[in-house]
């Protein structure tokens, strides 16, 4: 080959060379692919009951679009149906490990995956939700009892310690789930806190409201007779007790004409004749000099009544 035709070759393979770029001109038609930068998931710390979100961060872009594609895995599987930048969840446990993959894009080409780190679904704190004395109302000497309403998101078993208070100090010793009636006096204001415990974290303590113990009615101990058929005077001892040590008034509030209850003893008496035959409503009250006041009521039934048997004289 002449170097003319060398030459000739050497031109045209410049020309091709240029023509296929140089200075000043586009490196590609499809632009620059977006380079993440970081992964991260949030929250942190991540508990049951949270949505999981994928946190992108990216190198500075063309200005292009930016789509991205994710996958998540749960201890290391891929999680089916799970491909949006949030993570519901209803997707995992506590205990789980779940990580995010993502991958962005313009459009036209794809950049570099990135991983996140992992992120360990913890262990939620129980929660009480409220806490009530019974019984109610409270009285002098009643063994007061903690009804507590909990839950906890991860379905943990729940136990409780307690501490009763008295006038808004601690009892010593009373850390049970009930109080002894032995510390309870009128005009106390009674309280607990209730600590949870899932076996792994405790909840934050929760205080009861006060609950202030109220004067206690008299009770009645005594049972009435019902009937009458042979003596024409009806007795009953109505007997009745304080736990206050209050004084007891006796009253008849529902009674046949001519019944009487002495107000001190509460000793009824009744004259019954034979006129009185039938069903007759009785309602005895028994109340404190504090007010607080018990009912009986019963009914007292008068037959036709007949003269005592005379043993026969001989």
């Amino acid at each position: 080959m002449t170097p003319a035709v060398r030459c000739g070759v050497l031109v045209i393979v410049l020309l091709v060379s240029a023509g296929c770029g140089g200075p000043g001109r586009s490196t590609s038609a499809e632009g620059i692919a977006p380079t993440i930068v970081s992964v991260d998931l949030s929250p942190q710390p991540a508990y049951a009951n949270n949505t999981l979100t994928a946190l992108v961060r990216l190198k500075g872009t063309d200005g292009s679009s930016v789509h991205y594609a994710y996958q998540w895995r749960k201890n290391d599987q891929i999680i089916d149906g799970a491909t949006e930048a949030a993570l519901p969840n209803t997707f995992f446990k506590k205990g789980d490990v779940v990580t995010v993959t993502v991958t962005a894009g313009n459009g036209r080409q794809a950049g570099v995956a990135m991983t996140s780190h992992p992120s360990t679904i913890t262990d939620s704190a129980p929660v009480v939700m409220a806490v009530a004395l019974t019984p109610a109302p409270l009285h002098q000497q009643m063994t007061v009892h903690a009804a507590v309403q909990s839950s906890d998101v991860d379905g943990d078993t729940i136990s409780y310690g307690y501490q009763w208070l008295k006038d808004g100090v601690p009892i010593p010793g009373e850390t049970g789930e009930s109080l002894d009636g032995a510390m309870v006096s009128r005009g106390n204001r009674i309280q607990v806190q209730v600590t949870p415990f899932d076996g792994e974290v405790r909840g934050d303590a929760r205080l009861s409201e006060p609950v202030t113990v109220k004067n206690a009615p008299p009770r009645i101990t005594s049972q009435p007779t019902t009937s009458l058929d042979r003596d024409d005077t009806y007795v009953y001892q109505v007997a009745a007790e304080d736990s206050d040590g209050d004084p007891i008034i006796y009253s008849l509030t529902s009674a046949p004409e001519g019944m009487t209850i002495d107000p001190e003893s509460g000793l009824i008496r009744w004259k019954v004749t034979r006129k009185d035959k039938g069903i007759h409503p009785i309602e005895i009250t028994v109340a404190n000099d504090d007010g607080a006041k018990t009912m009986q009521r019963y009914d007292l039934r008068i037959d036709d009544l007949t003269e005592p048997s005379t043993p026969s004289q001989f």
